[in-house]
């Protein structure tokens, strides 16, 4: 029988005065509130609301242990399902890295003869610093400022994909404008510079003398460079 508080208190309390009972209280919970917390946030309001429950009565306790077992299962789930992206972001980075140092190597074996001839002329290191830092923000401001917006509209598209058509229904997935891609992109922009500019000035520092001496006896390229190895793994 699913009865009242009041019919327990005045009916059967004053029937049978001195009768032990164990009450339990069924709570409804809204569903779409909860899809709103996180795994964190879900299992502290739930050992708040346990906690207030036991102050309030002593000896009563509160029966979530189903919704407690589907976060963990969730929560486990989840983690399994995030080695491969991690590992999939990892190689990425590693290629971009990768990409990035052998275009360093090449970009500053390019510019020797341009730099030599520009410390002949009596251009001192920060001129050319300051040249290489305009044609390096040329480059990066452009992709700076598009970046973000090619990444939200990218990850909206996703949603397209039969992979989140049970998710969507065919719509986009929703995505939020806020500061972090913006930041991303940013700090992103500004490695890339530092990556541009950096080599060059200091492969600039020698002069007309040391471009003609090694331009008559080249140094040795390594074997990783000879045989291009370093493309064929970029390709790999």
């Amino acid at each position: 029988l699913f009865v009242t508080e009041e019919a327990i208190v005045d009916v059967v309390g004053r029937a049978y005065a001195g009768t032990l009972i164990k009450p339990i209280w069924f709570m409804r919970i809204d569903k779409e509130a909860i899809r709103e917390w996180s795994f964190a946030d879900t299992r502290d309001r739930f050992k708040r609301l346990d906690n207030a429950i036991t102050l309030a009565m002593p000896g009563s306790s509160v029966a979530a242990g189903f919704v407690q077992g589907v976060l963990s299962d969730i929560e486990s789930r989840s983690v399994f399902s995030r080695v491969p992206l991690l590992l999939l972001l990892a190689v990425m980075v590693v290629t971009v890295l990768f990409f990035l140092s052998m275009m360093v190597s090449y970009l500053v074996q390019s510019r020797d003869g341009d730099a030599a001839l520009l410390r002949s002329r009596g251009v001192g290191t920060l001129q050319i610093l300051r040249l290489y830092a305009l044609e390096g923000l040329g480059m990066t401001a452009l992709a700076v400022v598009l970046a973000p917006f090619l990444a939200i509209g990218m990850v909206a598209l996703a949603g397209k994909l039969p992979s989140f058509s049970g998710v969507t229904g065919g719509g986009f997935l929703p995505v939020e404008i806020g500061p972090a891609p913006f930041l991303m992109a940013a700090g992103a922009g500004l490695l890339c510079l530092v990556i541009f500019v950096v080599p060059g000035v200091l492969g600039a520092r020698g002069g007309l003398l040391t471009q003609k001496l090694r331009s008559s006896r080249p140094p040795t390229l390594p074997f990783f460079h000879r045989y291009y190895l370093d493309v064929a793994l970029l390709v790999i």
